[in-house]
């Protein structure tokens, strides 16, 4: 718990505990993309997603639970980067820069590579790229945006087919 200089208890408080509730639910596959739901109503299945634009905070709670979510809805094939690992976390703004490498992956049919990544964890299934990018074909992506106290959100995208 953190305490400011004059005894009271700070706001550091409030947001690890959010922080915690989040990680907690992600650790149980909760919070992401659950593609009965999310998928049906913009009419598309699982296996109709080509990329996954991870939130990817490099943190052991989140990794474990976005790779299980991921893995437990759209299976282990699916290519998985996080562009954070070239922009670094710019909280507000990350969802919308993650959102458009995402639509940039789609448009050069390019999975980038999760930079800084040596090796995974045992614990990861997901089909996570890193060491060098690939091409692939991209007709739909998501991209996943977490935040503190549950302010989740996952976009799905359509190749623009002029």
């Amino acid at each position: 718990e953190s305490v400011n200089n004059r005894g009271r208890t700070g706001k550091l408080t409030s947001i690890l505990r959010d922080l915690r509730q989040t990680t907690v639910a992600l650790a149980r596959g909760v919070g992401a993309w659950q593609g009965s739901k999310a998928g049906g109503v913009v009419g598309l299945q699982p296996s109709d997603i080509a990329y996954v634009n991870a939130h990817g905070t490099s943190t052991q709670a989140n990794e474990k639970g976005e790779s299980q979510a991921i893995v437990n809805v759209l299976g282990k094939e699916v290519p998985v980067s996080s562009t954070k690992s070239f922009t670094g976390h710019l909280l507000g703004a990350a969802g919308a820069v993650e959102a458009i490498a995402t639509i940039e992956a789609m448009r050069h049919n390019f999975v980038p590579m999760t930079a800084g990544t040596q090796e995974l964890s045992d614990d990861i299934e997901a089909n996570v790229i890193y060491g060098q990018g690939q091409e692939h074909d991209i007709p739909y992506a998501i991209s996943n945006t977490f935040g503190f106290g549950g302010h989740n959100a996952v976009l799905a995208f359509k190749r623009w087919e002029a």
